[in-house]
C-alpha cells in the first residue's frame, strides 16, 4: 500500500538512479578556472571532494579548499562548486540565472552562501556551474523527522528551527525583491500573470519529458486550467524560493546559517513556499507520530505572518501550485520511478482534495 514513507523511498531511489549517471567535475579544470579570476592569485587546490549523497538529483556538488595569496600572505579558503553533472533533469535550468538570484539575495542581506565566480557555459570548467563560499552549518534530512538534524534535536530546538524556516519566507515576502533586482526572472515562463508564467514553466518541463497523449499530463493540464480560470486577486509578484523544503535550510547553533538551492526561484508569491512547508510538515509528521516540538500549522502561519508584516493569502490556491510542480517532477522522472503509477494514484486523491479546498475558498471570497 502506498504511503508517505514509500513515496519518500521511491523518490530517494529515483535520486540515487539519477546521481549514478552524474559526470564528476574535473579538479584540474576547476583549478584552471580559479586561476583565471582577477581577485585570486597563485591558487593551489588543497582538497577536492565530490558530494555523492544528500544532494538533489539535478546538481553536482563538490566541496574543496584552496590556498591563495592575499596582501602578501597565504590564506586558505573553503568553497563549494555547484555544477551541471551531465544529466540535467530541469531542461530550462540556467546556472547564470541561479547565480544572479543568489547575488541579489546576498546584496539584500539575506543568509545565503556568497556567490563568487560563474562559468555560465562551462567553457572553462567543462560544465556550467559556479563557485560560492562554504557555509558552516547543517541541513535537516529530506526525511525531516525520521533521521538527521530535526530528528535528533530537542523538542524546543526542533520547534525553534522549524518556525525560523517559516519565518524566513515571511521575511522574504516583506523585503519584496522585485523585477528590478532580479530582471533575469522576468521572462521565466509565459503568460499574463506571475502564476500563469510559473505554471507554464513547469508544464513545459513536463511536456518535454512526457508523451503528449499521456493521461497523467492531461490531468496536470486540467489542474493548470482551473488555476488560470480561478486566479484570485494577488499583490505584485516578488522573489519566491520555489523549493521551501527544510532540507534547503542550513542551521548553526539552532539559527539559520544559510538558505540554499535557489534554482527554482521565480517572481511569484511566498505563500506557495509556506503552503509547501505546511504540507511537508503534515506529511512527514505522519511518519513520526508523537514527536514533540513540531509546530502546528497555525504556529507556522503565525510566524510567517509576523515576519511578512501581513496575512498569508490564498494558501489553498497556492497548495495546488505546489502539486502541479510535484506531479510535473514525477512526469520528468518517468522510468526512473518503477512504481510511478502507484505513487501517482496516491497523489491524485490528495490533489483532488486540494482542488476541492481551493474551490471552496475561492467561492467563499467571491
Amino acid at each position: 500500500m502506498t504511503n508517505d514513507a514509500s513515496i519518500g523511498q521511491s523518490a530517494a531511489e529515483s535520486t540515487k538512479a539519477a546521481k549514478a549517471l552524474f559526470v564528476q567535475a574535473s579538479p584540474e579544470r576547476l583549478l584552471e578556472f580559479l586561476n583565471r579570476q582577477d581577485d585570486l592569485d597563485r591558487v593551489e587546490l588543497l582538497e577536492f571532494t565530490p558530494v555523492t549523497d544528500g544532494a538533489g538529483a539535478s546538481n553536482g556538488i563538490a566541496l574543496f579548499r584552496i590556498a591563495h595569496d592575499v596582501d602578501g600572505g597565504r590564506v586558505e579558503q573553503d568553497l563549494v562548486l555547484r555544477y551541471m553533472p551531465g544529466v540535467q533533469l530541469l531542461r530550462q535550468k540556467s546556472y547564470a540565472d541561479e547565480f544572479a538570484t543568489v547575488s541579489a539575495l546576498w546584496h539584500a542581506g539575506l543568509p545565503v552562501p556568497r556567490p563568487l565566480w560563474l562559468d555560465a557555459d562551462g567553457s572553462i570548467l567543462g560544465c556550467a556551474g559556479y563557485v560560492m563560499e562554504r557555509v558552516d552549518g547543517r541541513s535537516p534530512d529530506a526525511g525531516m523527522f525520521v533521521s538527521g538534524l530535526l530528528a535528533e534535536a530537542s523538542d524546543d530546538d526542533r520547534r525553534s528551527m522549524m518556525l525560523a524556516a517559516a519565518g524566513f519566507h515571511g521575511r522574504l515576502r516583506q523585503l519584496a525583491i522585485g523585477p528590478d533586482a532580479v530582471p533575469h526572472l522576468v521572462d521565466r515562463g509565459h503568460g499574463d500573470t506571475a502564476v500563469q508564467r510559473e505554471l507554464d514553466w513547469w508544464l513545459t518541463e513536463a511536456r518535454m519529458a512526457a508523451d503528449t497523449t499521456d493521461a497523467k499530463l492531461a490531468y496536470v493540464e486540467q489542474i493548470r486550467d482551473w488555476m488560470v480560470t480561478h486566479e484570485p486577486p494577488l499583490r505584485p509578484a516578488t522573489l519566491t524560493h520555489g523549493d521551501a523544503q527544510i532540507a534547503n535550510v542550513m542551521f548553526r547553533d539552532g539559527q539559520i546559517a544559510a538558505v540554499v538551492d535557489w534554482e527554482l526561484s521565480y517572481l511569484g508569491h511566498n505563500e506557495a513556499d509556506l503552503a509547501l512547508i505546511l504540507f511537508l510538515t503534515q506529511a512527514h509528521g505522519a511518519q513520526a507520530p508523537g514527536l514533540g516540538g513540531v509546530p502546528s500549522a497555525a504556529d507556522l502561519v503565525e510566524r510567517y505572518e509576523l515576519e511578512a508584516g501581513g496575512p498569508a493569502e490564498h494558501l489553498e490556491y497556492f497548495t495546488l501550485l505546489n502539486f502541479v510542480k510535484v506531479l510535473s517532477i514525477y512526469l520528468m522522472l518517468g522510468d526512473k520511478m518503477p512504481n510511478l503509477d502507484e505513487v501517482w494514484a496516491f497523489h491524485v486523491d490528495i490533489v483532488d482534495a486540494a482542488l476541492a479546498a481551493a474551490a471552496a475558498a475561492t467561492e467563499k471570497v467571491s
